[in-house]
């Protein structure tokens, strides 16, 4: 979820950007300085690009010639983050907040354009701050 917000605020909070050939083995990148419970993005590589939180990260086992960048993200949009995850579980995909029967009523959850509320609806305000154009 965190590597899918960096991309839509277009920031990843670079920390630093390494280059070169990188290898991931037992599911762990090498050969970077990473600390636990920070967060890395992976680019270049065949299976693994992507965005991912150190060591927790179980990553398939390859060599690849691309980029590592190690980030630095905010508490505070992790936080955000865990709380958009629940937001997506409780809200499923579906035009419905509610129905009845007998009488048969039903209430949409729509947005303005009548399209069901995205969490990038929901939290657009939140997310905000940390966007870049």
């Amino acid at each position: 979820m965190v590597g899918e917000i960096l991309a839509i605020l277009h920031n990843y909070f670079v920390k630093e950007i390494h280059t070169g050939r990188f290898e991931i083995s037992n599911g762990q990148l090498q050969g970077v300085d990473i600390a636990p419970g920070q967060f890395y993005r992976v680019i270049g590589s065949v299976y693994n690009d992507g965005v991912y939180k150190y060591p927790e990260a179980h990553q398939a086992d390859e060599s690849f010639q691309g980029a590592v960048w190690t980030l630095a993200v905010p508490q505070d949009l992790e936080k955000l983050a865990e709380e958009i995850k629940a937001y997506n579980e409780k809200n499923q995909a579906g035009p419905y907040t509610s129905e009845s029967w007998g009488g048969y009523s039903y209430s949409k959850r729509t947005g303005n354009n009548g399209a069901p509320i995205s969490w990038r609806e929901a939290y657009r305000t939140r997310l905000a701050r940390w966007r870049k154009l």
